[in-house]
């Protein structure tokens, strides 16, 4: 949410800048134009010394409008920035969405190997851990995370890594959803586009990915 917000604002600013410009730009066009009909009299009339007062201020105004026009630039660039960081924050969302589902099909293999009570103690243990961002678990929790390290090795995971699973599924977006005809193939192609700020887990999802083939 924080990532949008900043977004948004940023945005908010360039258009309130955008739309600033747009009178200021008008008239000086507008300016320009008359300064043409003055210096086309001029050159009629033979005045050359209007001629010369017209494009002296024909010259002055080119700056403005060339300066405005830089300035313009500069603000669409930015939108342009604006819109690269919104897709790729978008399809970030997407991609991370769709490897959370296949965390979720992995949590429901694993526990069917371990105990109801020691499942749902499991889940409080890292419920609390990571809300109080506490760095270990509970003493009365030394059972049961004993026997759920058991489960997971069989799995060829450590309980650090299923942690680090059930970090990353609660950060993704729940807007997308793996695709019922999505295979593991797939999945594996999808990894190669995977958002640099969570390479670390890469190698954890293609494990997963594995094991429910």
């Amino acid at each position: 949410m924080e990532r949008i917000d900043k977004i948004w604002n940023n945005f908010s600013k360039l258009k309130l800048k955008h739309r600033s410009s747009i009178k200021p730009f008008e008239d000086r066009w507008q300016e320009q134009e008359e300064i043409f009909e003055y210096m086309t009299k001029g050159f009629e009339n033979n005045d050359l010394q209007r001629c010369r007062y017209d494009f002296e201020q024909l010259r002055d105004n080119s700056r403005h409008i060339l300066q405005m026009m830089r300035q313009q630039n500069i603000t669409i660039d930015e939108m342009i920035t604006i819109s690269e960081e919104t897709l790729k924050m978008l399809n970030n969302d997407k991609i991370l969405s769709i490897y959370r589902d296949w965390i979720a099909d992995f949590i429901k293999k694993l526990r069917v190997r371990v105990d109801p009570v020691c499942w749902n103690r499991i889940q409080e243990a890292f419920s609390e851990k990571i809300r109080k961002k506490k760095i270990d678990f509970g003493l009365d929790y030394n059972e049961d995370i004993l026997q759920f390290k058991n489960a997971l090795r069989d799995f060829g995971i450590n309980i650090e890594e299923y942690e680090l699973l059930l970090r990353f599924k609660k950060e993704s977006n729940i807007i997308f959803h793996k695709s019922s005809k999505q295979t593991s193939d797939d999945a594996k192609k999808l990894l190669d586009t995977f958002p640099d700020e969570y390479k670390h887990v890469k190698d954890l999802l293609l494990k997963i990915i594995n094991i429910l083939e």
